[in-house]
């Protein structure tokens, strides 16, 4: 696999920073005023431990192209699942509860950087076309569903839901392909893809597929909640 070039390499960098730094401010915002300073360095000690435990089977070769199955779908389901119960857990439930809800629809916006970052990426050689907006991977929709709903969702739960649900079945559309893009049993399409088994472009699955995922959970909570 061609390495990606610096420029690209950066400006993905940024964009997983900048989805762990949105989670780090929601978490410290959804607490108490006396226990914020507490908050953040727990969200912080939080986001810098998921990039070292997320980052470690691929930066030390524990994941590789001969190994990829059954190790790559093992690691997603792993951290698939984790990012549902932090959705869920009291952390999670704080957020969804007090974050307002056009934040929430706004959150996904990161996806229309990512999907650029993708687009160039093909271009570089680092993944194959069916991951990039000139395939099959429509997921930069989402990102601009998710710019144009978030200030409608300040007075329309509407928006909220339309962003929501095309969101998640974008979302969804793209794992599939990945999955089935991945070098496994599972593979369909005839260019691999291999990027995610190199750091750091692994993050890629385990903070801006699961963040994606977990934005999607949050604030299909607060709508749900708020219909109650």
């Amino acid at each position: 696999m061609p390495a990606p070039s610096a420029l690209t390499l950066a400006a993905f960098l940024a964009i997983v920073a900048s989805v762990l730094l949105t989670g780090i401010v929601a978490y410290t915002r959804a607490t108490p005023a006396n226990a914020r300073r507490r908050s953040l360095v727990i969200g912080v000690v939080a986001a810098i431990s998921w990039l070292i435990v997320t980052g470690l089977p691929t930066g030390l070769g524990l994941i590789t192209v001969d190994n990829a199955f059954p190790a790559m779908p093992i690691f997603l389901a792993s951290i698939i699942t984790i990012g549902v119960l932090f959705a869920y857990s009291r952390a999670g439930t704080a957020i969804a509860t007090t974050a307002p809800l056009w934040a929430l629809v706004g959150f996904q916006a990161f996806r229309l950087p990512l999907e650029i970052v993708l687009h160039l990426w093909h271009g570089e050689g680092v993944i194959p076309v069916q991951m990039t907006w000139s395939g099959a991977n429509i997921d930069v929709l989402s990102g601009i569903i998710a710019l144009v709903c978030a200030p409608l969702a300040r007075t329309s739960r509407l928006a909220a839901w339309v962003a929501g649900l095309v969101g998640a079945a974008l979302l969804i559309n793209v794992i599939q392909i990945a999955i089935t893009s991945l070098p496994t049993p599972l593979q369909r399409f005839p260019d691999p893809l291999v990027a995610p088994l190199h750091w750091p472009i692994t993050y890629i699955a385990s903070v801006c597929v699961v963040g994606a995922l977990v934005g999607h959970v949050l604030l299909f909570r607060r709508l749900t909640r708020a219909a109650e």
